[in-house]
């Protein structure tokens, strides 16, 4: 089940990337660039590693302090370009919070939560049950996500597509 939430989260990832890359604003790169990192932090944390015959320097990588090390300096690296384009960021951010993607991340950060409780708790009584719920609700978190990702880059599209035809008129193109 891990590694469907990981193929989710990354699925996510490059979407929200690929949305960075074609956004017009600086402020909209910012936030798009900022979700993917989010995604890929997710997938970077439900991806074990340790399990499984990867090479030492892969581990190393993608598990523990050198993983943090250069994951931290990317946030780092978000959070200068989310200060330089603040104003318009807070904006667009809380918009886009508002929208029906925004909105379907939320739901998957209560799941997240949710299964962050079961982990802890004792809720279905047996060590193995405890895990199948965690697993099961964050599967959901990650199919939120993706779909939350999948919905953000359609309603753009959407947008760009409706600014462009809004734009033409008959006389631009006589017949």
């Amino acid at each position: 089940m891990e590694n469907f939430q990981v193929g989710c989260l990354v699925l996510g990832a490059a979407v929200l990337t690929w949305q960075a890359r074609v956004a017009k604003q600086p402020h909209e790169r910012v936030l798009f660039a900022a979700l993917a990192l989010f995604f890929a932090t997710f997938a970077l944390r439900e991806f074990d590693v340790r399990k499984g015959d990867w090479p030492p320097l892969a581990v190393s990588v993608l598990d523990g302090a050198i993983r943090n090390l250069w994951l931290g300096t990317l946030w780092l690296v978000i959070g200068y370009f989310a200060y330089r384009h603040r104003a318009n960021l807070l904006t667009f951010g809380w918009k886009w919070l508002r929208s029906p993607p925004g909105r379907i991340l939320l739901v998957a950060g209560v799941f997240w939560v949710l299964a962050a409780g079961v982990d802890k708790a004792d809720a279905f009584g047996t060590r193995r049950r405890n895990l199948l719920a965690e697993e099961l609700i964050e599967v959901n978190a990650a199919l939120l996500m993706a779909l939350s990702a999948i919905i953000s880059l359609m309603r753009s599209h959407n947008t760009l597509a409706e600014d462009a035809a809004s734009q033409w008129t008959p006389a631009d193109h006589p017949t």
